[in-house]
């Protein structure tokens, strides 16, 4: 006798449930082992394909008991048992494959193969389970066959590729995983319910004597109430798994981030879409002197002012990128600072969100390229210094004389007498000064006390302080060790630093001359009361023949320069407009130097 069926709608809804949360178990599990060596993937594969082979096999047998028949069925426990085991058995092989291939980056034959093996797990598992019922005659309609088939194949094609679509693009997230198992999940339920339109189920003899005393089988019931409970199960272990592993990849991507961030030895500043500083790492306040609190808030224009090209236009270098954009910045010590940055804009999408602006310090480096750049100044100058020292002086000589002569005949011309001498006068001593910058020297190193050369210095410079009421003090430190040098050229050199301050200051003003030690350096350091130097003439302090002063020469400072570099030192002006000039004088201590120039 043929059995009509109908269907319980909500069995039916579990069964659908129970495939999508097998799937999504199943591929929780897979995704985890992904990027493991394959040596290691077998744990995850392994409780993949139970996930999956259980979720199989549950969502038959809960679709059978969804089937409303004429009279009871039951199930023998070998082919139940066997077909649960296809199931897990076929889904590790597809899994396994899956994996080789997770990118999509193989053959589409052997990307078919997991399809392939899928399918076979699904269809198998669903025939091995029907023939696992007794007391019925079964008989299946061919087209429908072909089409459970047919729809498990390229179900499982079709869910297998929507399973990458997490992986490749990580931004679909939880939406991206659940549409992948739905499609797994409706591939498993679209071919048994597609299978099961096509069997016809007839009661046998066996059946009609046994109906007084089989049901659908209590063991089944049981056992499909376990296998829910370990799919859920699964399920939770998979969520769980989930976030465990996306804590440990924000603790991964925080210890990079410190790793990229806070230790990175150059300046690394994070900015908004607006230019403000929202964080800053350590070589940042290091290099400029703030706290971490200070910086956050703080414009990218109050970083510092731009050098070179790029002028003052900065937030279309923030929106654009730049490489090699500096910036004169200022310490908080008040120290300048020449940053060389390289930006890196944030973008989402088209929309500009913010910037990383890495800065290295080049304000050695730029240093030293000025320093060498005022040697070869110097170098040209004294060439030519000698040229025309030479070519000047013997004319200059013989119209002195000439002169000196008319002179005493000339009597009632004193006055036009006297103001050319002094103008030739003048130009001995501007030739006298180049024949010394452009005259190869040969000093005398000894080890000397700086502080007998500047007190010598002052010994001579006391009267003219006298005469313009300056006061001229002295400020030594302690601990002060002998420098060796030239004491005679480096004494010229403190010379001339002390006139121009005397020169700068007015009358009842003060000059202090300092001697200290500085880590590996001696530092003497003239300080004034003068009206101080503005900041576009301080930057040419020490270039040949630009002077200030309305009978200077401009020659001064130039000659002490090359003095200071044939001892390996520096000199180095700070200015205050209305608060008075600090020279300061760098010698190194105990650091052999050129014996000649």
């Amino acid at each position: 006798m043929e059995m009509g069926m109908t269907y319980s709608p909500w069995l039916v809804a579990l069964s659908i449930g129970i495939a999508i949360a097998a799937a999504f178990a199943a591929q929780g599990y897979v995704y985890r082992v992904a990027g493991l060596p394959r040596r290691d993937r077998q744990v995850g594969v392994a409780m993949g394909a139970l996930a999956m082979g259980t979720g199989i096999w549950t969502m038959h047998f809960v679709g059978m008991l969804a089937m409303r028949t004429a009279v009871p069925v039951r199930y023998g426990f070998g082919w139940t048992f066997w077909s649960w085991l296809l199931a897990v058995a076929a889904s590790y092989l597809a899994f396994a494959v899956f994996l080789h291939d997770v990118n999509g980056t193989m053959r589409l034959r052997t990307r078919g193969a997991e399809a392939v093996l899928m399918a076979a797990g699904i269809v198998g598992m669903h025939y091995s389970g029907m023939r696992a019922l007794q007391g019925v005659r079964l008989s299946y309609a061919a087209p429908w066959t072909a089409v459970a088939v047919g729809l498990a194949l390229a179900g499982s094609i079709v869910a297998l590729t929507a399973f990458r679509l997490p992986v490749r693009m990580p931004e679909l997230g939880w939406f991206g995983r659940l549409m992948s198992a739905v499609g797994l999940g409706g591939t498993i339920c679209g071919m048994h319910y597609s299978a099961m339109a096509g069997t016809r189920m007839a009661m046998t003899a066996d059946a009609m004597t046994a109906m007084a005393v089989l049901d659908r089988g209590q063991w089944l019931a049981v056992a499909l109430t376990g296998a829910i409970a370990a799919i859920m199960g699964m399920l939770a272990l998979a969520l769980l798994a989930d976030k465990r592993a996306a804590v440990r990849l924000q603790r991964h991507s925080d210890m990079k981030y410190t790793a990229l961030f806070e230790a990175n030895p150059d300046l690394v500043l994070v900015l908004d879409a607006t230019g403000v500083v929202v964080d800053a790492n350590h070589a940042s306040l290091e290099m400029l002197g703030y706290a971490r609190e200070e910086m956050r808030g703080r414009r990218w224009s109050d970083i510092g002012v731009p050098v070179g090209p790029h002028g003052a236009e900065l937030m279309p270098c923030l929106k654009a990128g730049a490489k090699g954009l500096e910036l004169q910045a200022r310490h908080r010590q008040g120290r300048g600072v020449r940053i060389d940055f390289t930006l890196i804009p944030m973008r989402d999408g088209d929309r500009f969100v913010g910037c990383i602006a890495v800065g290295k310090d080049v304000t050695h480096q730029r240093e030293e390229e000025e320093r060498m750049a005022q040697v070869e100044k110097l170098r040209v100058v004294g060439q030519l210094a000698a040229g025309l020292a030479h070519e000047i002086r013997n004319p200059v000589t013989t119209v002195k004389g000439f002169l000196q002569l008319l002179r005493e005949k000339v009597p009632e011309k004193e006055h036009y007498f006297s103001i050319v001498l002094d103008e030739l006068d003048r130009i001995e001593r501007i030739t006298n000064e180049l024949l010394v910058m452009a005259k190869p020297q040969f000093p005398n190193f000894e080890e000397h006390d700086v502080r007998l050369l500047v007190q010598e210095t002052l010994t001579l410079m006391t009267a003219q302080a006298n005469l313009r009421n300056i006061e001229l003090s002295t400020a030594y430190g302690v601990d002060i060790p002998s420098v060796r040098c030239d004491g005679g050229r480096l004494k010229q050199a403190f010379v001339n630093l002390v006139k121009n301050a005397l020169e700068a200051t007015p009358e009842g003003g003060r000059v202090c001359v300092s001697v200290a030690r500085e880590q590996d350096e001696v530092v003497v350091e003239v300080r004034d009361t003068g009206p101080g130097i503005p900041d576009d003439v301080l930057q040419h302090l020490g270039v040949p023949f630009y002077t200030t002063k309305p009978n200077g020469t401009g020659l001064g400072l130039t000659v002490t320069q090359r003095i200071l570099q044939d001892h390996d030192g520096r000199l180095e002006f700070t200015s205050i407009p209305g608060q008075g000039t600090r020279a300061r004088v760098h010698l190194p201590i105990g650091v052999a130097v050129s014996t000649a120039v």
